[in-house]
């Protein structure tokens, strides 16, 4: 298994500086946030410079986006064999008409509908089966479904996005089985995703293009006060943070996942290298043992989260 680190904006020294294997460089959510085409090729070569593996991550995009992202596949194309990971059937498009690039499946193109926070979705008082039935239908993902995974594997995707949600990773086998590359993200699990920025219209930034993107540097808590659950507002995306425990680590070592995907954001909050150095270290040393250090730096990250 790959640590992969998940960086949004230019300053991608701290993940360069790590022990992880790849880079993964781009917005996942925000079509705001697709970066200009000079920081693209910046941190495309410092990453080949420092001999780990460039992957490119692209948001659901309006016309005006994909005009972007046209360019910056281009680019991409011609140096060399680069990981596409898309989450827009328009971007899937273009990108399997370029022989350089490898298409891999975001989380955006992937229905689950366990990623809902609402714990009151199984009935307490339901029966053994009608159980059973509800839960294979909540921690199962769009991709079991036998048709849809042949139809995306026919676009020439490898491997795909999925959550570090425990309950679905029976689920996730299905997957491994077809050949299918899994990629895991930690720590958080998207609820929903917008179009028009939550935290842009909170803040009073009107015009997506003039957007000083603080998500950058912030995120928001927020609480449904009758369920008691707490979410993230971080830009256009709406969150819940998860804790692995050792149980968990251990089942999804067994499934036989390609990389778990580390996101260097102000909800997760690495504050330097050696931290995601110390994660990755105790990650691999232990299936078994102490998760004391990423335990404390979520608790940290919690703390640090702007109300």
């Amino acid at each position: 298994m790959k640590f992969t680190t998940h960086i949004e904006n230019d300053n991608i020294d701290m993940a360069l500086n790590s022990n992880c294997d790849k880079i993964r460089f781009g917005a996942e959510f925000c079509e705001w946030k697709i970066p200009t085409m000079d920081v693209l090729k910046e941190n495309y070569i410092k990453t080949v410079k420092e001999g780990k593996e460039f992957c490119y991550i692209t948001p659901h995009t309006s016309n005006n986006g994909i005009e972007k992202i046209k360019k910056h596949m281009k680019f991409l194309n011609e140096n060399g064999d680069v990981k596409v990971i898309v989450n827009d059937l328009g971007v899937l498009n273009i990108v399997e008409q370029l022989p350089n690039l490898r298409l891999h499946m975001g989380r955006q193109l992937i229905t689950n509908l366990a990623r809902c926070p609402w714990k009151e979705l199984i009935n307490p008082q339901a029966g053994q089966l009608e159980k059973k039935k509800i839960e294979k239908t909540l921690f199962q993902t769009n991709l079991n479904y036998q048709r849809t995974i042949e139809f995306f594997k026919e676009h020439g995707v490898t491997g795909v996005d999925l959550d570090w949600i425990p309950q679905c990773f029976e689920h996730y086998n299905f997957l491994t089985n077809q050949d299918i590359g899994l990629s895991i993200y930690l720590k958080t699990i998207p609820i929903t995703i917008t179009r028009k920025c939550h935290m842009a219209r909170f803040l009073g930034y009107k015009d997506p293009e003039k957007c000083p993107k603080p998500c950058l540097e912030m995120a928001f808590k927020i609480v449904q006060p009758i369920m008691d659950i707490e979410m993230l507002v971080h830009g256009n995306a709406v969150l819940r943070l998860i804790e692995p425990n050792k149980s968990d680590i251990k089942k999804i070592c067994k499934i036989g996942i390609d990389e778990l995907i580390i996101p260097l954001n102000p909800v997760s909050n690495f504050e330097s290298y050696k931290e995601i150095n110390r994660f990755i270290e105790e990650f691999n040393d232990n299936i078994s043992g102490n998760l004391g250090i990423f335990n404390g730096i979520l608790s940290r990250a919690r703390d640090k989260i702007k109300f």
